[in-house]
Parts: structure tokens; C-alpha cells; sequence
């Protein structure tokens, strides 16, 4: 079982055991997960998008928020999943959206979910147009393998151990262009 990332070479030899999703994405592009997917993907790859099944709808919770769990588990059965499959996620972005495919689906339970290694830039074999039907799995919300915070919860946290050697280290998994403000896709200002 593969539970973060995966060789290229290793999802080739077994690449019609694994169910594979494609999880290209553009900040401020919202077609283009869709356009890059139709002109050619991973032979049985299926398509997830990150606005609309990695998220609920934007609002008071932030641009991307946890999308609703029923929701993403309907998706993911809709896809072909099943309990027991190993699934690996792609992107061409870095890996930046195969990493939130792969922790919404270790925060509804399943664990046997990797990344693709190098992401489709890696991929050794020829690309396809051809889109499958996949047969409804039976994906299923399990015990969470990850967990979560409220921001709330954190804000107070980190306010109440500044300055301490236990005080928490916040990673922002952001793009230091985006990091730095020099940089903004989606916003007026960076």
C-alpha cells in the first residue's frame, strides 16, 4: 500500500490496479482542470476538481474550504472508488493539488492514497484522450487519518506559547511568490 507518494515507475507497472485521479488546477482559472484533462490525462485517469468537489463554495470559512464530507464521498464513488482501492493523485503544479486531493481523502478515512512523484511531468508513458466510464464504487467515510483545527482554537494556541520552546511552527504551503505578496492569481493585491 502506497500512503504518500509513488513512483512513476511504479504506478506504470500497476497502473490497471489503481484507480488514478487527475487533479490539475489553475488558481484563477477555473476551466482549466477540465481543458488540460480533455486534451490528454494518464490511460484511466479520472478527472477531480478542485473548486468544485476538493471544496465547498467560497465564503466566510475562506476560498477553498473543506468541502461538505458526504459531498466529497458521493464524488469519490462517483469516480469509481472503492474502500479497498489504491488511489494516486496527480497534478502538473508541483504536486500542490495532488496533495489536497490526497489529504481530503485521508480526512475522510482512506488510507491508501499517494501522490505521484514529479507529478505528470514524470509520467514515462504516452497520455490518452479517452475518458472512462467508471463503475460507481463504494467509497465509504471512515475514521479520519488526519486531523483539523478551528482557526480559533489555533489563533489561541499560537497567541498563548509565543515566545515559549514549545511555541508551534505554522507552515504556509503557499508558493513564495505568493508568500512574499509578489505574486497574486486570484486577488487585486498580492
Amino acid at each position: 500500500m502506497h500512503t504518500t507518494l509513488i513512483s512513476a515507475a511504479s504506478l506504470a507497472e500497476n497502473l490497471h490496479r489503481y484507480r488514478v485521479l487527475d487533479c490539475r488546477a489553475k488558481l484563477g482559472d477555473l476551466d482549466f482542470g477540465r481543458r488540460a484533462y480533455a486534451d490528454g490525462h494518464l490511460p484511466g485517469a479520472v478527472h477531480i476538481d478542485l473548486d468544485a468537489d476538493l471544496a465547498a463554495t467560497p465564503g466566510p470559512s475562506g476560498r477553498h474550504p473543506l468541502p461538505d464530507p458526504e459531498s466529497l464521498a458521493t464524488k469519490l464513488r462517483e469516480l469509481g472508488i472503492n474502500d479497498s482501492d489504491q488511489v494516486v493523485a496527480y497534478d502538473d503544479a508541483g504536486g500542490a493539488f495532488a496533495a489536497r486531493t490526497w489529504w481530503c481523502l485521508r480526512w475522510r478515512g482512506h488510507q491508501a492514497v499517494a501522490v505521484l512523484d514529479g507529478g505528470l511531468a514524470h509520467w514515462p508513458g504516452p497520455l490518452t484522450t479517452e475518458i472512462p466510464e467508471p463503475t460507481p464504487g463504494n467509497f465509504s467515510i471512515r475514521t479520519s487519518q488526519t486531523r483539523t483545527m478551528e482557526v480559533d482554537t489555533l489563533a489561541r494556541i499560537v497567541a498563548e506559547s509565543l515566545g515559549r520552546a514549545d511555541e508551534p511552527v505554522l507552515l504556509d504551503a503557499r508558493t513564495p511568490e505568493r508568500f512574499n505578496g509578489e505574486h497574486e492569481p486570484i486577488d487585486a493585491v498580492a
